[in-house]
């Protein structure tokens, strides 16, 4: 391999290809300067300044998404980058990883033609030039089982392709339960979020954004039983959550919908009655409520604060005031109800990951997103709720989120002691929507490229379970 490495490297040009591989170059190999006499063209001559448009070529090579391929002949390691490209500038591709000769990986994406090499997406980790790929198996993940994650209740998921399955914590026993095609029509486009498990485990709910071209969107909230049977649909609503009890859902009643939040005012709805009541004001909102643990409070942030309010209605109070302060969102409870988490920013500054103590109405302590101190937006140009979202060890000692915009080594699950501020990472690329199982030694979360993997905390390696987004993993009687 180290000849066929030296080969590629002295005919592509070892300054562009080092850039795909671990090693770096010191000093470039000029190439041989050649003078070729071709014959007049005789196509219409561009404007000046506009470059003749290279074309890009047909792939010819044996690679295909849903195969698994193997680092193979790259030196040191090879890096996998957040987009495809070889520039090793501040303002290239940002590396994610950089994986020695052996390492196996799912095919998720591609191929990409860029810099002159074909790119692949290689699921949880980024994209890798094919230079150094080779193909290693073809297992269908379709039909993939995990015996070693059997026995830990289900987890259900969003295909964007297909609709809403559920399957076995170990991958077996894979079932539709919505069909896309069943809620949406050809000329409709679709969106899927909020998917909740039932408290008791045997329902699930969800919110449907449609919208055809000049027809505007239309939100509604349905909850379904584990046949796909439709219980309850909720028109002008988004962003539902069960209470503990599972006797009320929480929601935004929408009003209108702009480009990145819903108008509406914060809800409560009664299943038994179908009695709705407001228990808060309008506003502009990028998430629903969430409910504390003992289901008396509702905690939820829109663009003018982050707001508490009692599940009666009773009364309501402000965390923290938008404006010259700051602002937070993606607000979420801790197992024991006396603090909360959630994202704050300041001015231009990021403030970080702040958890609360709700009894003494102050701040414990602001995490910062990654040990260098990168700030989370750097490539989060289309950053949503869920980009900030957390999660909470079930023992409320420490706190759970992810990142795709630190540095090298830097990507991933955290889970974070909040009183010693130790910290722990899951590495994979581009995280989000990660859920931590009933025994609480496992937590579920979606990598890039439509991919769902399962951890066990116990620092082993996490497991790709399946192809899909937006996990949840059931609730477990305890």
């Amino acid at each position: 391999m180290t000849n066929l490495r030296a080969l590629m490297c002295a005919t592509l040009g070892f300054a562009a290809l080092a850039a795909a591989c671990g090693g770096e170059s010191s000093k470039a190999t000029p190439a041989p300067v050649t003078t070729n006499t071709a014959a007049p063209s005789l196509q219409t001559p561009l404007p000046p300044g506009e470059a003749t448009p290279t074309p890009t070529p047909e792939y010819t090579g044996s690679l295909r998404i849903g195969v698994w391929v193997r680092v193979e002949g790259s030196g040191d390691c090879l890096n996998f980058r957040l987009y495809p490209g070889v520039e090793n500038s501040h303002t290239g591709p940002p590396i994610n990883f950089c994986q020695p000769d052996g390492f196996v990986g799912y095919v998720s994406a591609g191929p990409v033609f860029s810099d002159g090499h074909w790119w692949w997406g290689i699921a949880g980790q980024g994209w890798a030039v094919e230079d150094f790929l080779v193909l290693h198996d073809l297992e269908n993940l379709d039909k993939k089982v995990v015996p070693q994650l059997a026995g830990l209740g289900k987890i259900a998921l969003w295909d964007i392709d297909s609709g809403i399955w559920v399957m076995n914590s170990d991958g077996s026993d894979r079932r539709e339960l919505v069909d896309i095609e069943r809620i949406s029509t050809p000329d409709e486009n679709i969106s899927v979020s909020d998917l909740r498990w039932a408290p008791d485990g045997q329902g699930l709910s969800f919110s449907v954004s449609s919208w055809t071209r000049g027809g505007g969107v239309q939100d509604v909230v349905r909850v379904i039983d584990l046949e796909g049977r439709q219980q309850l649909e909720i028109q002008q609503a988004t962003a539902a959550s069960w209470s503990p009890d599972g006797d009320s859902l929480a929601f935004v009643a929408e009003m209108s919908h702009g480009p990145m939040e819903v108008e509406g005012v914060p809800s409560v709805m009664n299943l038994a009655t179908a009695e709705t009541r407001a228990i808060g004001d309008q506003g502009w909102f990028s998430e629903g409520p969430r409910w504390s643990p003992n289901g008396s409070v509702l905690a939820w942030a829109d663009t003018s604060a982050i707001h508490l309010a009692a599940s009666d209605g009773s009364w309501h109070r402000l965390v923290l005031e938008a404006g010259a302060e700051g602002y937070g969102w993606a607000v979420n409870w801790s197992p024991m109800g006396n603090m909360l988490s959630f994202f704050e920013k300041r001015g231009g500054d990021v403030i970080g990951f702040i958890v609360y103590d709700v009894l003494a109405g102050r701040v414990l302590t602001a995490i910062q997103p990654y040990p260098s101190g990168q700030d989370p937006r750097r490539c989060q140009k289309h950053a949503s709720n869920e980009t900030f979202q957390t999660d909470w060890m079930p023992d409320g000692k420490a706190l759970i989120f992810h990142g795709e915009c630190g540095y090298t080594g830097e990507n991933g699950v955290w889970i974070v002691d909040i009183a010693t501020g130790e910290r722990r990472l899951i590495p994979t690329e581009n995280a989000s929507y990660v859920d931590v199982a009933s025994d609480g030694r496992h937590l579920v979360f979606q990598a890039w490229a439509n991919s769902i993997w399962v951890a066990d905390l116990d620092g082993s390696p996490p497991v790709l379970l399946a192809e899909g987004s937006m996990p949840v993993w059931q609730p477990q009687p305890r």
